[in-house]
């Protein structure tokens, strides 16, 4: 992969009309300029790894994976939008995409060190033969929603609240990230500075266990998830089956999943989840225009009291 960007990086660099034409894309010379751009990331990133050592390659592949999820991303948002030429779009995509997907796999098939280890389905082959195969899962971190964030935060929350990444995030990001969080232990996830954990449900109607990526937020030593499924009519399916099944585990730990009714409650933990992730408020306008009152969720660690219980809604 890395000789591959730096192929591109040398092509964008000496002849960047003939690549961008490639893609079907002409232009002004700020074309030319913003081409080179592209050229100088992909020969520094290529070149880092070719350099680096085992533990600074696997850093490099991180650092690249991040770069291609926002490329990839980016180019969806144009596809939706249709502001520039489709066969430009969907060309950018699938090479930024094809190189996510590369990078994924690199990334969760090797250990921190830089050595390589199973890939996941290697993994999942022992594991039917041994449960002392189970891959070690960090617990999700404390998420303060009274902490300040920093303008890159709040930037690129921004840019996940957005209208073109809301339309595709539960059919693509959120499934997409569930594998790849769960492949790495929790070590890392697609969404990157937003804090995700796994919320593990058993299905409503068959009882077989089921994995949702979540955002989440902590009241205290209790959690919230605010089942948002991307502002859509519906309520996620997870929703349903925690209130079938109430007993969950979340980032690995057991939890009791109860939904919080009071509407004094529910506001003010509304006013903390957008402290965490502004885009919260769109969210909930936009469900509210369709009828639909997003459910909040609280997760009590198992033997401990909650402050709500679960009711089917009605």
């Amino acid at each position: 992969m890395a000789i591959g960007r730096m192929a591109l990086a040398v092509m964008s660099l000496a002849a960047p009309h003939r690549f961008a034409g490639l893609v079907g894309v002409a232009g002004p010379p700020e074309l030319t300029y913003m081409t080179r751009i592209y050229g100088a990331r992909a020969m520094v990133m290529g070149l880092g790894y070719l350099t680096g050592d085992a533990r600074e390659r696997h850093r490099w592949k991180r650092f690249a994976l991040a770069v291609d999820i926002a490329d990839t991303l980016t180019g969806i948002a144009h596809l939706l939008r249709n502001d520039v030429p489709p066969r430009a779009a969907a060309a950018m995509v699938a090479l930024t995409g094809s190189y996510t997907v590369l990078g994924a796999i690199e990334v969760v098939s090797e250990h921190p060190s830089g050595m390589k280890i199973m890939t996941p389905l290697a993994r999942r082959h022992v594991r039917r033969r041994s449960s002392a195969a189970q891959p070690t899962r960090r617990e999700p971190r404390y998420v303060d929603p009274y902490r300040p964030r920093g303008r890159l935060y709040r930037g690129y929350a921004g840019f996940i609240g957005s209208e073109p990444v809301r339309r595709v995030m539960p059919h693509l990001f959120w499934k997409l990230d569930a594998h790849v969080t769960a492949a790495t232990g929790g070590r890392f996830g697609l969404p990157l500075m937003l804090p995700t954990a796994l919320l593990e449900t058993r299905g409503a109607k068959t009882g077989a266990p089921r994995q949702n990526l979540v955002l989440y937020f902590h009241d205290g030593q209790q959690v919230i998830v605010i089942a948002l499924n991307g502002a859509r009519p519906n309520n996620p399916a997870w929703y349903y089956n925690l209130q079938q099944n109430p007993d969950v585990r979340f980032g690995g730990r057991p939890m009791r999943a109860s939904v919080v009714h009071d509407d004094t409650e529910r506001e003010r933990l509304w006013h903390l989840g957008s402290a965490v992730f502004a885009p919260y408020a769109k969210f909930r306008r936009i469900a509210a225009a369709t009828g639909r009152d997003i459910p909040v969720i609280r997760l009590t660690p198992a033997g401990t009291s909650s402050r709500a219980e679960i009711t089917p809604d009605l």
